[in-house]
């Protein structure tokens, strides 16, 4: 069993900062960045040390571990961040935070790995959720134009979200760096999605 990796706490957390800074907001740095310091020490020690305890929960259906995910790496982030650096949580900041969030959830599942088709798809359905709702918040005007640079990681989505699918017709071998490749990925789409953040303040 590997361990989540530092990013997959502190992607979901520098969105929520990104968003706080684009929406125009007064930012207390050091709070803030106290915050997302103190969220990424939380997650990493929670992961090093409880996540073989967690994974072993094997009565615990995975939806209900899928949702739990949500709210450890999508809804306390982005509260906490937005509360520490504006003394507010801002509801845009919130919703904005999880395609961020929902790709940590990709991360930890490559980790347990996929043990039935269903759970193949769910990782599917959530590695390609965030360009849908990344979409629909552009198209109701509350993110930028800009975050259409998102879609130039679709390729990435699309090849690693193939992979366990491909394990379930017998080639296992192509989920052994699966972890690796799904953390990359993440980094790459918040990398693009705080781009499209800086370049609609520039333009």
């Amino acid at each position: 069993m590997k361990y989540c990796p530092t990013t997959t706490s502190s992607m979901p957390a520098i969105a929520a900062l990104a968003l706080l800074v684009w929406n125009g907001s007064t930012i207390l740095w050091l709070p803030g960045i106290a915050s997302v310091a103190a969220i990424i020490i939380i997650h990493t020690l929670v992961n090093r040390f409880c996540i073989g305890k967690c994974e072993s929960a094997r009565n615990m259906p995975f939806i209900v571990k899928a949702l739990i995910s949500w709210a450890v790496f999508i809804l306390l982030p982005t509260a906490a961040v937005s509360y520490a650096a504006i003394g507010a949580v801002q509801w845009i900041t919130l919703l904005a935070t999880v395609p961020a969030g929902v790709l940590s959830d990709c991360v930890i599942h490559s980790n347990a790995q996929l043990k039935s088709k269903w759970q193949t798809y769910f990782f599917n359905v959530e590695m390609l959720l965030p360009y849908v709702w990344v979409s629909i918040l552009s198209m109701a005007g509350l993110l930028p134009v800009t975050t259409i640079i998102i879609f130039l990681s679709i390729p990435m989505a699309i090849g690693y979200g193939k992979r366990p699918l491909e394990a379930w017709n017998g080639d296992s071998i192509i989920l052994k760096d699966l972890y690796k490749k799904t953390g990359d990925f993440q980094i790459t789409f918040t990398i693009l999605f705080v781009l499209s953040l800086i370049i609609d303040k520039f333009i």
